[in-house]
């Protein structure tokens, strides 16, 4: 095997080896890498060892290489690879144990497993079986400008990545690398900028607005996600295979998309069940789809996620006998699915042949392949709607349980995405659920059928009645009818249609039963109301800092997003005119009832004077602790710092809104000292003046907006 090797071609590392979906995440990352360097670089990026083999999808400036076989090559079997993910508890020890003089890190270390005796030389264990690292140029013959890289960036918060970006030989290093001695993995892995704010906003989830896809591309590049971007990492193939061929004796050749069909993909499981939307609505949804389009459903998923499509498609494979069985019980079923308008069990068996199941019988590139050639995918937040975002598939997704819309919500201009309203939403990954789960029960078949009628006439407009169902030969007709007669006896997808959906959307949404959100990229990723929000007051901060936040990681200045764009942007989301209008009126009302309304500022409509009294006292805060940095003796500047620090960890207590600044600072703070531990000779180290300027900065942009909002 061959990696690059020194070139006119910038070369550049990736370590991204967590899931599919973080791998189509660094999607944006790497097509602003590309942009970057005007198509004359090469890529490499180290994946889980399942996903490269998806190489093929990728174009020639990129190189996927499964991580165990880049440590394997890099490092010249001195980690013991079989033993590299049962390691429980790392610790760091920068000392030679072989009497060495030399004490600074060198360009390779080496990890041992009780069973790597190569490696016993370098490392001890302690009583519990704890590990401790040796770092040492083991092999002084292995030759590191093999492998020459320009920039080096390490996406993943681990403690194997984290040491192999501090040792890679690269000009630029991005994101997190080792740096430290400590028993706990938070303290030996530092992050600095984005990387550093990327750590804290998984703590503090609802403080963030800033997508995955823009953070790991401000990470990477300094640049947030862009539509301006030419985007050509992938080969888009816009082919369909034969779904229906033996896999073993499969053609090569494929097939152009049927113009008479739409093709919805369906995705109803994730990797964690909290997410899953029940598997019953998935049942009523594909039938109000079979009963006004002509249609395929095709559903994908691994082999994990095979018994919820079979429940899928049987519904629709009722024999006769099932069927006069159903008839007894018509009256109670329609009862139970008013709200979702359909009487699944009325439905032609036939409609099981446009029921494709091929979950757990695909790989990976077939089931890119398949997407492809989809006009729409319903998916929980699961990596299939992370390839459909790469890919620029249409999706309606369904954030429920730990997943964060913000977070990892669609990337593609346009999408759609709902998301429940309950005070514990989105909740802790491994936390128990108190309320049986009950942001499951927000959103209907009903609702995201509504949703698909929007797009797809939003897509589509006039075409759309090609796809249309011809009702004179409607083997279900006369339920279909009765599903229109309860929807106003609209047989077509029009704008009449199209007006009574949002107008029923519009009503859920003022029953607080859910919101919904459409993706918007014309700065950044950004998600505009289906219909304007009222904010408060937390959202109002996180939406104001978000771009504050994105300027301060962004490379180049030209990149920047200007005060005006973010408040328009901010405007198209939120009833920012009706809080004004609110906040006159409650000034009138004010001086009517002095005596029951004492305190203006905590009033909820003037949540605008909190925020800006609050971005005044914590930007005096931080520029009066900056004259600690003026301080001459090291130990005594060190003191105060660590004094201020302290100060910040309880003071955030009565501002939780803005603990991410809090945090960021503190980290920023570690990072300095850590690197200054171990680099003496540098002497920029000690000067923490850029830290105290980011977060006068953050806050200074933040009241330009807020005064511009109001």
């Amino acid at each position: 095997m061959s990696l690059f090797k020194k070139s006119l071609l910038k070369n550049i590392i990736l370590l991204q080896t967590r899931r599919i979906g973080d791998l189509f995440q660094t999607k944006p990352l790497i097509d602003n890498l590309l942009e970057k360097f005007n198509y004359q670089c090469n890529i490499l990026i180290v994946v889980d060892d399942n996903f490269k083999n998806i190489q093929n999808n990728f174009n020639q400036n990129i190189k996927l290489i499964g991580k165990k076989e880049f440590y394997k090559y890099y490092y010249n079997n001195y980690i013991a690879i079989n033993e590299i993910d049962n390691i429980a508890l790392f610790r760091l020890n920068y000392d030679n144990h072989d009497n060495d003089n030399d004490n600074k890190v060198n360009n390779n270390f080496n990890i041992g497993g009780a069973n790597d005796k190569r490696a016993h030389k370098y490392c001890r264990y302690s009583e519990n079986n704890d590990i401790f690292f040796g770092v040492k140029k083991i092999n002084n013959n292995l030759k590191i400008d093999e492998i020459y890289f320009y920039e080096a960036i390490n996406l993943n918060f681990d403690i194997i990545n984290s040491l192999i970006l501090n040792t890679i030989e690269a000009e630029h290093k991005y994101g997190f690398i080792s740096c430290g001695k400590s028993y706990k993995k938070k303290e030996i892995i530092c992050r600095s900028k984005a990387a550093n704010y990327f750590y804290n906003t998984v703590r503090y989830r609802n403080q963030n607005r800033i997508n995955i896809v823009d953070i790991f591309s401000l990470i990477g590049s300094g640049k947030y996600y862009s539509k301006n971007c030419s985007f050509n990492s992938l080969k888009l193939k816009k082919l369909l295979p034969d779904l229906n061929s033996n896999k073993n004796k499969k053609s090569k050749k494929s097939q152009k998309i049927k113009s008479d069909k739409l093709r919805f993909l369906f995705a109803p499981a994730s990797s964690n069940p909290k997410r899953d939307w029940p598997v019953e609505e998935y049942i009523i949804l594909a039938g109000l789809i079979a009963q006004i389009f002509k249609f395929e459903i095709i559903l994908l998923g691994t082999q994990k996620e095979t018994e919820i499509a079979y429940k899928i498609k049987n519904s629709f494979k009722l024999n006769q006998d099932n069927q006069a069985n159903q008839d007894n019980k018509d009256n109670q079923d329609n009862k139970d699915n008013k709200n979702n308008n359909v009487n699944v069990g009325k439905l032609n068996a036939n409609n099981a042949n446009n029921i494709i199941d091929l979950t757990g019988r695909t790989d990976l590139n077939e089931l890119i392949d398949i997407m492809q050639t989809g006009d729409l995918i319903i998916s929980p937040d699961t990596g299939l709607l992370q390839i459909a975002n790469a890919l620029e598939l249409d999706s309606i997704s369904i954030f429920l349980g730990n997943a964060n819309i913000y977070e990892t919500g669609p990337y593609f201009n346009g999408a759609f995405a709902i998301s429940p309203i309950e005070y514990c939403y989105p909740c802790i990954e491994h936390a128990k659920c108190d309320k049986n789960y009950a942001c499951k029960n927000n959103i209907k078949a009903g609702d995201i059928f509504n949703l698909i009628k929007i797009k797809l006439y939003e897509k589509y407009k006039s075409d759309i009645s090609k796809y249309v169902l011809n009702n004179n030969n409607n083997d279900n007709n006369n339920n279909y009818n009765n599903y229109n007669n309860d929807n106003g006896g609209e047989d077509k997808i029009n704008y009449n249609s199209y007006s009574k959906c949002k107008r029923l959307i519009k009503e859920a949404l003022n029953k607080k039963k859910f919101n919904v959100y459409k993706c918007d990229t014309s700065f950044s990723i950004s998600y505009a109301g289906f219909f304007k929000l009222k904010p408060e007051k937390n959202d109002l901060i996180a939406e104001i800092l978000k771009y504050s936040w994105i300027n301060l990681f962004v490379f180049d200045i030209n990149n920047k997003i200007s005060y005006e764009n973010a408040v328009k942007n901010i405007k198209k989301k939120y009833l920012i005119k009706s809080i004004k209008k609110e906040k006159e009126n409650y000034s009138n009302n004010y001086k009517k009832n002095k005596d029951k309304n004492k305190d203006y500022n905590n009033d909820r409509h003037c949540i605008n004077n909190k925020i800006e009294k609050d971005f005044n006292y914590i930007k005096d805060i931080f520029k009066n602790a900056q004259k600690v940095n003026d301080i001459e003796d090291e130990k005594t500047k060190q003191y105060d710092l660590e004094n201020f620090k302290n100060f910040l960890m309880n003071f955030k207590e009565n501002y939780f809104e803005y603990s991410v600044i809090f945090d960021y600072f503190i980290y920023e703070f570690e990072y300095i000292l850590k690197n200054k531990s171990h680099n003496d000779n540098s002497n920029d180290n000690s000067n923490f003046k850029y830290i105290f300027d980011d977060i006068i900065y953050i806050i200074d942009f933040g009241l330009i907006i807020l005064d511009n909002l109001v």
